[in-house]
């Protein structure tokens, strides 16, 4: 069997965009460790959600958390239950959520534990989200992207091509903020700044609109 890639994306609960890419060995989430994803909130528990490999993909567990684990709002306990493209994982009674992302055959994503250096998207455009850098052609963004303009690149690249709404980028780019706080304007104005940047220095990689839904990276 081939086991398929794919990427655990948290898009609220943590300060910086954390992405962990799944190889085939168990993914263990949690505060500290031994978690190989871990996520600094006090609600996380110290083990908190294991993910491991199946025969048709992935599938997720509580490791015995305090404060749950949700799929697409259904609890989820120490069976482990299969994980399907762009489930949206709770933990912590929603303080924390994250989107698991079947990649592209193509894709090469860094997570937080990786030993692979740098995350490459397509075309001329590399991602490393453990630096939080940007390259573009092989030359290093500069200024830097900082901040949401990061986290939304980060969020558009992770999802390997596939459409992100409004509300993940919402919660990619102000996850301090509740959602009614941020309007859609906002959204598109830090969008059209990430997309200006990439466009002056040559970017191949595009950031399309999505007609009522929000935006994508295209190669």
């Amino acid at each position: 069997m081939n086991q398929i890639q794919a990427v655990i994306m948290v898009t609220k609960g943590s300060e910086t965009a954390l992405v962990a890419r799944l190889e085939g060995s168990p993914l263990l989430i949690g505060r500290e460790m031994p978690a190989d994803l871990i996520i600094d909130n006090q609600f996380v528990s110290r083990r908190h959600t294991l993910i491991t490999p199946g025969p048709d993909g992935y599938l997720i567990s509580d490791a015995g958390s305090k404060n749950g684990t949700t799929v697409n709002n259904t609890a989820v306990g120490a069976t482990p239950v299969p994980l399907a493209n762009g489930d949206l994982i709770r933990i912590a009674n929603g303080e924390v959520e994250m989107r698991y992302q079947v990649s592209s055959a193509t894709a090469t994503i860094r997570s937080s534990y990786s030993p692979t250096p740098t995350v490459t998207t397509s075309g001329n455009l590399n991602v490393d989200l453990q630096s939080r850098t940007v390259t573009v052609g092989g030359v290093t963004l500069s200024p830097p992207l900082v901040g949401r303009q990061f986290s939304l690149l980060a969020c558009l690249y992770a999802a390997g091509g596939r459409a992100c709404g409004w509300e993940e980028l919402h919660r990619a780019g102000w996850p301090d903020r509740d959602l009614g706080m941020v309007g859609r304007n906002e959204v598109v104005q830090a969008i059209h700044e990430v997309r200006k940047r990439l466009t002056s220095v040559g970017c191949t990689a595009e950031i399309s609109s999505v007609r009522g839904f929000g935006y994508r990276l295209d190669a």
